[in-house]
């Protein structure tokens, strides 16, 4: 059954700028936040890669800004796969309010493998682990 996998997160203040409301760089690291817990809940932690030499990295990130989140809220990040490719993995993520589901923001960041800084294609242990997310994109 295909599933989008979901991280709980919380606004902490050193999230929150001048405005009030998470700074949008903030994003960025909420999002890598998620997508980090996302590996370990599915047993892949970083680590394990990290000891073989691989490393993931974000070749293209998008976010999508629609409405302020502000200190205390907590949020969902629900993550999914559009695009598993051999050499390529795009997350898609959506950053909700906990309680009433609102929409905050909207990102796409795509992935890929280096080792010894060569890319590589992604791990089968990878994308068999993730497959359960796949929702490809109806385009």
């Amino acid at each position: 059954m295909v599933e989008k996998h979901v991280v709980p997160l919380r606004v902490r203040n050193y999230h929150i700028d001048a405005y009030g409301h998470i700074n949008n760089a903030q994003y960025s690291i909420l999002l890598e936040e998620a997508r980090t817990q996302f590996m370990e809940n599915v047993a892949c932690p970083l680590e394990g890669y990290f000891s073989q030499g691989i490393y993931f990295f974000a070749s293209d990130i998008h976010i999508k800004f629609k409405k302020p989140a502000v200190l205390g809220d907590h949020l969902e990040v629900f993550i999914w796969f559009p695009i598993m490719k051999r050499a390529q993995v795009r997350f898609q993520q959506e950053i909700r309010l906990a309680k009433s589901g609102e929409l905050i923001a909207i990102a796409s960041v795509t992935c890929g493998c280096v080792k010894n800084g060569k890319v590589i294609p992604i791990p089968q242990d990878f994308l068999q682990a993730i497959q359960p997310y796949y929702i490809p994109d109806q385009i």
